[in-house]
């Protein structure tokens, strides 16, 4: 049980080492700042505005996405390739073999007496 512990301990020292090597001093000071700014936004909610800063932060996300108006563009083209790759993988699960249970088949759902 400890080695496993260790041995997860010691993997996460090495590939945060390896990743701070690679960001250079420019990225580690890039990330720093993001998780500065994550821990002021962080420091504000309290358990009473948890809702309204999660709705805000899904709104922001969405406006990203999606674009902030309703009938722009990019909202539209978005919205398309959502409902078009529903509609793709709804129809035709034999393509993606993995998104198949295996109780679930067709050959499967025959009644036993």
């Amino acid at each position: 049980m400890w080695t496993n512990i260790l041995t997860t301990i010691a993997a996460s020292g090495v590939i945060g080492g390896y990743i701070d090597f690679w960001l250079g001093k420019k990225g580690a000071k890039r990330v720093r700042e993001l998780l500065e700014d994550w821990w002021l936004r962080l420091g504000y909610v309290r358990l009473g505005n948890f809702g309204r800063e999660e709705t805000l932060f899904a709104v922001n996300v969405m406006d990203f996405l999606f674009g902030r108006s309703l009938f722009s563009k990019r909202r539209l083209v978005s919205c398309g390739a959502v409902a078009l790759a529903c509609v793709v993988l709804s129809i035709s699960p034999g393509i993606f073999p993995l998104l198949q249970s295996q109780g679930y088949h067709q050959d499967s759902c025959k009644i036993i007496r």
